[in-house]
């Protein structure tokens, strides 16, 4: 029956995704952009995009969990095997809206008792599969990551539009983003001291120790964009 639900929310979802991405896509393509509205719209859509690819991971973990049920049944304690599956299971049902998984959850926890699902809700030990952390992260994306994500929407739609880059607030100091993907480097600015100002400048071989130098895309903002594609493809 889960299995089931998640094949339908992931439907539906999948769709209110595209719908949104369209909306976007108008957004962009009126005069002028209405550029803050899309971000805040692709952030939402960004985060639907993950919850998706969540569903996937939590359908074959319980598909998984059917076929093992009974080594499960033969066990009193839960097979090493399985610890980072049903852990992971554990750890997404209040993260996402599956009422069938209320009664997984009751089951497990009278099988395995309390303990477990407390390890397992506070991820101890490092239990829980990192992807479905990554996946049902509450971490807003990154500027880098939203900012691709609009060329994406315009580009699906054959939408013209000339990203306005929004502007840095901080400064002195090194961003890489709390969300998916990847931040600023932020050099000192002209009001730090003299001592700053000079190290600053040793270290960067006097080349603009005050300019924004951008860093290199990590492996999760290309790995984001590279699920963009595959989502397009699967479609």
């Amino acid at each position: 029956m889960a299995v089931h639900r998640f094949q339908i929310a992931s439907k539906k979802k999948t769709e209110l995704l595209l719908r949104s991405m369209r909306e976007i896509a108008v957004l962009l393509a009126e005069t002028p952009p209405k550029e803050e509205k899309a971000r805040i719209k692709a952030e939402a859509v960004i985060r639907d995009h993950d919850v998706i690819e969540a569903y996937g991971i939590l359908s074959l973990t319980c598909s998984l969990l059917c076929e093992r049920i009974k080594l499960i049944s033969f066990h009193k304690e839960c097979p090493p095997e399985l610890v980072s599956s049903v852990a992971s299971l554990l750890y997404a049902i209040p993260r996402v809206d599956i009422p069938e998984l209320n009664e997984i959850r009751k089951q497990i926890r009278a099988k395995y008792g309390k303990k477990f699902q407390t390890d397992a809700m506070n991820n101890s030990g490092g239990i829980v599969n990192e992807k479905m952390i990554s996946k049902l992260s509450l971490h807003p994306p990154t500027a880098a990551v939203i900012q691709t994500y609009l060329q994406k929407c315009c580009t699906k739609f054959e939408v013209q539009w000339d990203p306005h880059i929004p502007p840095v607030v901080n400064s002195g100091m090194v961003t890489t983003g709390e969300g998916r993907g990847p931040g600023l480097l932020l050099l000192p600015d002209d009001d730090d001291d003299e001592d700053d100002h000079d190290s600053a400048n040793n270290n960067n071989n006097n080349k603009g120790s005050h300019d924004t130098v951008p860093i290199q895309p990590s492996a999760s903002y290309e790995e984001w964009a590279a699920r963009f594609d595959d989502f397009e493809k699967r479609r």
